[in-house]
Order: C-alpha cells, then sequence, then structure tokens
C-alpha cells in the first residue's frame, strides 16, 4: 500500500485521501467521524466482492455493524423508484441519523447513494468509495447527487459533501478499457479549463493511458484531478459562478447522453463529443482559435474517445436542443456555456439557440 494523500475541502469540511491498496483501511479512517455503529454499503453486481468484502472486514474490525444493498447496473438505477426503494430498507433496518452509508462503486452509485443520503431523516453521512476512474476525479467530490428525470439527466439533486471521499487507485485495475477511456474524458476536462500544462502532459502520455497495471502515472492524475475539483469547489460550492466551469461538454454531453437513451455512449464519451461540440461553438462566436480544437481533437482520438456522434436513430440530433432547453445552467430561457477561449482558460457566456443550432449540425 502507498502512502494516501488527503486533500482538504476547507469551506465543506470534507475531503479527498487517494492512496493505492488501501480499502483495507477504510475502518480505520472512518471510526472516529462516525458516532453511529450502522454502515450500509451501497454498491452494484459488476463491482468485485473482494472489494465489499475488504470494507466490510475493515469497517467490523473497529466495530461497525455493515449491511449491503444492491442496486441494478446501468444509469436507469439513477430513479426516485430506486431511491424509494433504498429507502424502505434503511427504515426496515431502523438505521438513524448517527449510522453512514457507503457508496461503492462510479457515478451512478455514487450519485444515487449520496441523493439517499441527503433526503433520508433530513441528511445522514455518507462516504464516497470511488471504483471508476471517472468517479475519483470527478463525480465523487464535491458533493453534487441526484437522479434522473425522463426529461435530463441530474434534473433532481442536492447538495450533500460526503464525510470523505476515499479513492484506492488500484480498484482502476480490474475496469476494462472503455471505462478508463471513459474517465480520461474527466480529466482532459480539467487541463482544458484549468491547468494547461496538464493537458499538455496528457498529449505526450497517450500511449500509456489504455490501462491501469500500477501506481504510475493513475495516482498523479487521480491527486491532480481531484486538487482541480477540490480548488473549484472550494471557491463554489453551490455552482453560484466559478464552479459552473466544471461542466466544459457537459450541456451537449449530457444530451447525447440522453439521445443515446443513456445506453449508447458512456457518460465519458458523450463528455468528449461534447467538449468537441463546444470548442466548435467556441470558435463559431469567435472566442478561440481552430488550434484549440485540434490540440483537443488530437487528444481525444489518440486516448481512442469518439470524435464523431454515430447514434443509430433516424435523426438523433433532433432533440438535443429540447434537451438543452432543460439544462440546470439555463437562466430566463437562455442557454450557458462554458467555452475555451485558449488551452487552460474558459468563459461562461450566453448563446443564442441559432449559434447552438449551426454547431449541432456540424456533429
Amino acid at each position: 500500500m502507498t502512502k494516501t494523500t488527503s486533500i482538504r475541502l476547507k469551506q465543506v469540511n470534507s475531503r479527498v485521501d487517494v492512496g493505492w491498496g488501501c480499502l483495507s483501511q477504510l475502518g480505520s479512517v472512518i471510526r472516529d467521524q462516525i458516532s453511529g455503529r450502522r454502515l450500509v454499503i451501497v454498491t452494484q453486481s459488476t463491482i468485485p466482492d473482494s472489494y465489499c468484502q475488504a470494507i466490510t472486514k475493515s469497517c467490523e474490525s473497529v466495530g461497525f455493524n455493515v449491511q449491503t444493498i444492491g442496486i441494478p447496473d446501468g444509469e436507469t438505477s439513477k430513479s426516485m423508484d430506486q431511491v424509494s426503494a433504498i429507502i424502505t430498507q434503511l427504515l426496515t433496518w431502523r438505521l438513524d441519523r448517527h449510522d453512514a452509508l457507503i457508496a461503492l462503486g462510479g457515478g451512478v452509485v455514487g450519485d444515487l447513494t449520496g441523493f439517499v443520503a441527503a433526503i433520508y431523516l433530513r441528511g445522514i453521512a455518507v462516504i464516497q468509495v470511488p471504483t471508476t476512474l471517472l468517479a475519483q476525479v470527478d463525480a465523487a467530490i464535491g458533493g453534487k447527487t441526484g437522479v434522473n428525470h425522463p426529461l435530463g439527466k441530474n434534473l433532481i439533486g442536492s447538495f450533500h459533501q460526503p464525510l470523505i471521499t476515499y479513492c484506492d487507485v488500484q480498484t482502476l485495475c480490474s475496469l476494462p478499457q472503455r471505462h478508463i477511456q471513459s474517465g480520461l474524458a474527466e480529466v482532459i476536462k480539467y487541463g482544458m479549463i484549468m491547468d494547461a500544462h496538464f493537458f499538455n502532459q496528457l498529449l505526450t502520455q497517450t500511449s500509456a493511458l489504455s490501462a491501469v497495471s500500477g501506481p504510475e502515472p493513475w495516482m498523479q492524475i487521480v491527486q491532480q484531478s481531484a486538487q482541480h475539483k477540490v480548488q473549484v469547489v472550494n471557491d463554489d460550492e453551490k455552482e453560484a459562478n466559478r464552479r459552473m466551469i466544471l461542466n466544459f461538454g457537459h450541456t451537449i454531453g449530457h444530451a447525447i447522453e440522453v439521445a443515446g437513451d443513456y445506453q449508447y455512449y458512456f457518460h465519458g464519451e458523450a463528455i468528449a463529443l461534447g467538449m468537441l461540440a463546444e470548442t466548435r461553438l467556441a470558435i463559431h462566436l469567435g472566442l478561440c482559435q481552430e488550434s484549440v480544437y485540434e490540440a483537443l481533437f488530437s487528444l481525444i482520438q489518440g486516448i481512442g474517445l469518439p470524435t464523431q456522434l454515430d447514434i443509430p436513430k433516424s435523426d438523433p440530433k433532433s432533440g438535443l436542443m429540447d434537451t438543452m432547453r432543460l439544462d440546470k445552467k439555463a437562466i430566463r430561457d437562455q442557454l450557458r456555456f462554458v467555452l475555451p477561449t485558449k488551452i487552460g482558460d474558459v468563459t461562461i457566456v450566453s448563446v443564442a439557440e441559432s449559434d447552438i443550432q449551426a454547431v449541432l449540425d456540424t456533429l
């Protein structure tokens, strides 16, 4: 096990721990932070049993009573029906406000479990244990929780900070290549919005980013990405202004996910397409140079992420605008976008639908 690095969210009394082979230490890490003695792990069948067993053993060894809830795999689990099912089980077990939930898995598990924790008995503690790259660098950090609505993604939710986001980077070794690629889309995002040096590092590492077999370069990638996310959340927890920059690629990306019924593209794949489309929009509006798009395209293509919309429908683009109109960042029916001005810098602007449609037509 490597030494665990802690990154603190000072404004919201939370932290991110990043280590290698550290799952078996979780019990001792959280023992003094939870006054209750009952923990419930929420996870999915695709998560290796050994992860749940390691956490259960670790937590039981320091005096916790541990139960487990399994939820169906996939984005469709992020529903109010699933929220209700979990809450019914928690009530059956008589979990109280001093107890806690543990979200073990990817972004779906983290979003759903965090939302349940936010509303159960008006709020109980949650520990995020992300096991996908996407969750370790983004989804499990910062307290955004929620579920989907048939009309759009993450439209029902709450801000609820975890006690700790506990990242064992070694868990990434079990991920298929496509999941690694999907997570790297969010890593690329940090380079685009705030760190040109990080972006250029990724450009030189693409051949080493197809799988996880050891700590390097993945410990550094997760730590640096987490630090970027923490920096932004510390400045603006509730997305009043600056935190919006984390949504680069997500306005169009989320609409693409909906167009594919959450089945055709992984989240990161849709965000990669969204980042490319929104960079084209920035060029269309005169905000950045063509070279920005070329560099982004080269990195996304080099990692193996999609660069062209390809959903087997007669016209998948027809519903993208309708979905975007429900975007949480819209104000008074005006769609706002996070658009690059150069590698490492973005601006937030309102964009006319005619300009958006012009770019959508090129996807």
